[in-house]
């Protein structure tokens, strides 16, 4: 007995299912109430126990693991500051430590007088001493830029050595700047008089102070008009 068109289509499509599938619901809190206490639901995170300590924060570390830190450090300074000596050699005995650099870190700089920091620099390190950095902003009209050292206050030498490689600025003494007028020469031993127009230097005139007044009895017992005041006794005896 041949099928008939309607059972044909089921077979090839297939029995058509009896119910359709529900979604997973979340639980209810009832549902929830009801897990145990050691029981963690899906979804839901896990709650300390009572009398359970939670887990220290993220990146803490104990005081073993410190010094086992530390040791490694002490470690890598030595090893970082034998490479430097290898480099660099007898101009590795020129480098400071930075004073910066917060121990057990090790740091190295070049001596101020043979590399100047920067302006950029000093901002920075005052920044990380917790001090403002310079805020002027208007220039003087008492002071110039030095024109030997262009305000650096050290001047090159030629010399190959980091040691004698730069030096004071000899115009300036080092101080980066020129003065402009008397306003700034005033009690500064370091700043050279100012010079007149006609080649020479002009030299303030020191004030003396007065002389005590000779006194009346010399250190004989002579009055003021003998003729023998002030005059040695074996002075007088030969006349």
């Amino acid at each position: 007995m041949s099928a008939t068109p309607d059972e044909q289509t089921q077979e090839q499509d297939g029995p058509e299912p009896d119910e359709q599938p529900t979604p997973i619901q979340p639980p209810d809190e009832d549902e929830q109430g009801e897990a145990g206490e050691g029981e963690q639901v899906e979804g839901v995170p896990a709650e300390p126990q009572e009398g359970e300590q939670p887990s220290a924060a993220a990146g803490a570390v104990g005081e073993k693991e410190i010094e086992k830190m530390f040791k490694r450090v002490e470690t890598a300074n030595a090893a970082y500051a034998r490479k430097v000596g290898e480099i660099l050699g007898e101009e590795a005995q020129v480098l400071e430590p930075c004073p910066r650099c917060a121990a057990p870190f090790l740091g190295l700089i070049w001596p101020p007088d043979m590399k100047p920091a920067s302006a950029e620099v000093r901002d920075a390190v005052l920044v990380s001493v917790g001090e403002q950095p310079a805020q002027a902003t208007m220039q003087t009209k008492y002071a110039r830029r030095c024109d030997a050292c262009d305000g650096n206050g050290v001047v090159l030498t030629g010399s190959r050595t980091n040691r004698d490689k730069a030096i004071n600025c000899p115009e300036c003494k080092g101080r980066g700047w020129m003065p402009v007028g008397d306003e700034l020469r005033v009690g500064r031993s370091d700043i050279a008089p100012a010079t007149a127009p006609n080649g020479q230097t002009e030299v303030t005139a020191e004030t003396l102070a007065p002389t005590a007044p000779a006194p009346d009895v010399d250190l004989w017992g002579r009055r003021v008009g003998d003729p023998d005041y002030g005059m040695h006794p074996n002075y007088v005896a030969s006349r």
